[in-house]
């Protein structure tokens, strides 16, 4: 289930950082398939999409990891009323045009 994924990333991060955070790309890019071309999306087969705007005003922080595109997601726990909340945040998962194994 994409709850336990999701909660299981955040757990991990949590012993690194004190934080539960879930990594993810942010792109100024609005064509898909540039997006998904680049290096670091890459190995992804399936993406999930959202806007800076809706993490939010959902009540989400976006931490910079100073890693561009890299960014994390500020969760404030690990409830499955924020996880939900988070994955209503995304688009449905949509096929990487650009995968490659």
């Amino acid at each position: 289930m994409m709850l336990d994924s999701l909660r299981k990333s955040a757990e991990a991060s949590h012993k690194e950082t004190g934080l539960y955070l879930i990594s993810v790309f942010l792109s100024h890019e609005q064509n898909f398939k540039a997006i998904c071309s680049r290096t670091e999306l890459r190995r992804y087969k399936s993406i999930r999409t959202s806007h800076v705007g809706e993490l939010r005003r959902t009540g989400f922080l976006l931490l910079a990891t100073f890693q561009n595109p890299h960014y994390d997601v500020e969760l404030p726990n690990l409830v499955d009323e924020t996880l939900i909340n988070l994955v209503k945040c995304f688009s449905p998962a949509t096929s990487n045009p650009a995968y490659a194994q």
